[in-house]
């Protein structure tokens, strides 16, 4: 075999090793900061505005309204604004049939599709809270949801939050 092929071999297998090792220890002496949530006290909770846009979503959104109402969050805190975005199925008709009199629950029916952004930026422009939620008119949340990523913001340098 060529000596300059073994040597770049054993080059490259010392530093994968190396920096493996060095991975490895960073890892275990990081672990509780890398895997710990924030303190959860957050103090006075703010104001929170959940955005909702949808397009042709029919077949979904109720679920996702009846998630968002499970939220563990005061309703005096808590705005959801949900957003059609002209859609062309029974969207908007399936939203109306979920809404409540005393729900804090706001509905945008745009008759034009406008597209996800400027859904978004209506609904940023409405919002009344300190704190702006985003999520897919397909999705469903958890209902602690807040109490787990608004501590996160008490570090200054925490600009947003995002859960899988």
């Amino acid at each position: 075999m060529n000596l300059a092929y073994s040597i770049f071999v054993a080059i490259v297998w010392f530093l994968s090793t190396y920096f493996m090792v060095v991975f490895l220890l960073l890892l275990f002496t990081k672990k509780k900061q890398l895997f710990t949530s924030p303190d959860e006290n957050i103090g006075d909770l703010p104001a929170v505005s959940i955005l909702v846009p949808a397009y042709n979503e029919a077949e979904t959104i109720a679920d996702s309204i009846a998630s968002l109402r499970k939220v563990d969050y005061p309703k005096d805190k808590l705005e959801i604004i949900i957003i059609n975005d002209g859609s062309r199925d029974d969207t908007s008709k399936v939203v109306r049939s979920c809404l409540k009199k005393d729900d804090n629950i706001i509905f945008i029916d745009n008759k034009v599709n406008k597209g996800k952004a400027a859904c978004l930026n209506q609904g940023i422009e409405l919002s009344r809270g300190e704190f702006v939620a985003t999520m897919d008119s397909d999705s469903e949340i958890a209902a602690d949801i807040f109490r787990k990523t608004l501590p996160y913001f008490n570090n200054k340098k925490v600009g947003a939050v995002t859960v899988s």
